[in-house]
């Protein structure tokens, strides 16, 4: 197994670890905070707009790094990190605690960055998401 993929668990099973649980109820009528009054970029906390349950962390404004999935659903909250790298209209992900050797590996997948509007679209690169949608919307909360 090659270093890197070996970091990356040995990382992911640290976080996981350490994660702290934390119930996030978001009530139905949540109105997403006007997008001129947060800081442009990719840097910040982004939420998945149709159940409202996964958020995107993304660390820094770089087109490659890693990114952070919280997902929270009936008390089950955990952090998972996706290393990725953008590039025009994709964004190449990957999972390295995956079974499946194609996404542990990394895939591409659609990435539209609306910054004006603070939104993003991304093809959705994980089950672990609760919205199974095959195109997700995320938008900046923070």
């Amino acid at each position: 197994m090659n270093r890197r993929l070996l970091s990356l668990r040995l990382l992911f099973l640290v976080v996981i670890t350490l994660q702290i649980s934390c119930k996030k109820d978001l009530p139905q009528d949540y109105q997403f905070p006007d997008p001129s009054t947060l800081p442009g970029g990719l840097k910040g906390t982004w939420l998945e707009t149709t159940l409202r349950l996964d958020t995107i962390l993304f660390p820094d404004n770089e087109n490659e790094g890693h990114l952070f999935l919280e997902c929270h659903y009936e008390n089950q909250d955990f952090t998972m990190i996706y290393p990725y790298s953008i590039s025009e209209d994709s964004i190449f992900i990957m999972d390295p605690t995956s079974s499946s050797s194609e996404i542990g590996d990394g895939l591409n997948f659609y990435f539209n960055f609306d910054e004006p509007k603070l939104t993003i679209t991304i093809g959705n690169f994980t089950y672990r998401l609760k919205a199974k949608n095959p195109i997700l919307t995320i938008r900046k909360i923070k």
